[in-house]
């Protein structure tokens, strides 16, 4: 059973304070809307399992699994995984620290970014590699060993710690042993 209201009733002048836009009870709206920039949804790629960068994991079909449990538990990853590629900024501070982490205003950006951010390191890499041939046999080992061990970009190596100078062997105080007492 449907409802009818009328301008002049307390309901529809009730009504007529919180409508945003012109309709059947007012032309001039009690609420008009306005932009509010916050609450803002920010904007990460993130890696999925496969390899390939998204910002949202892709819907789960049904049909694909062979019991409840299973389907229920890949749903539960899918919402896991979009969730992590999404926040909130509250403020413009807090907008603020979120882009300077690399979250972006839309999900086309924040691929965009990534594939920036990926293009970076694999420049680098590159870089890094020409750098190896004025290295010494060891740097070029110990890079190639580096470079063998990931599948990753290797853009720099911590190098294997070096003893300058001359070395002193540790002596015990004269007069005391090991344990601390007097000879």
């Amino acid at each position: 059973m449907g409802l009818i209201i009328t301008e002049e009733s307390a309901y529809g002048q009730e009504l007529r304070k919180w409508e945003q836009f012109p309709s059947k009870l007012t032309n001039e709206p009690g609420n008009p809307y306005r932009h509010r920039q916050f609450p803002q949804m920010l904007y990460k790629a993130q890696q999925l399992p496969s390899g390939k960068w998204a910002t949202a994991h892709p819907v789960v079909d049904e049909q694909h699994y062979d019991n409840a449990g299973r389907y229920q538990q890949a749903m539960a990853r899918s919402q896991s995984f979009t969730e992590s590629c999404q926040t909130i900024a509250n403020d413009e501070n807090h907008y603020q620290r979120l882009r300077d982490q690399g979250w972006c205003d839309t999900q086309a950006e924040a691929l965009a970014w990534r594939e920036r951010f990926e293009d970076e390191i694999g420049y680098e890499a590159a870089r890094a590699a020409a750098r190896v041939e004025g290295m010494s046999e060891n740097a070029q080992r110990e890079y190639a060993d580096a470079e063998a061990s990931t599948h990753l970009h290797v853009t720099d190596i911590a190098g294997g710690s070096r003893k300058t100078g001359r070395s002193r062997a540790v002596k015990p105080m004269s007069g005391r042993t090991s344990t601390g007492e007097v000879e």
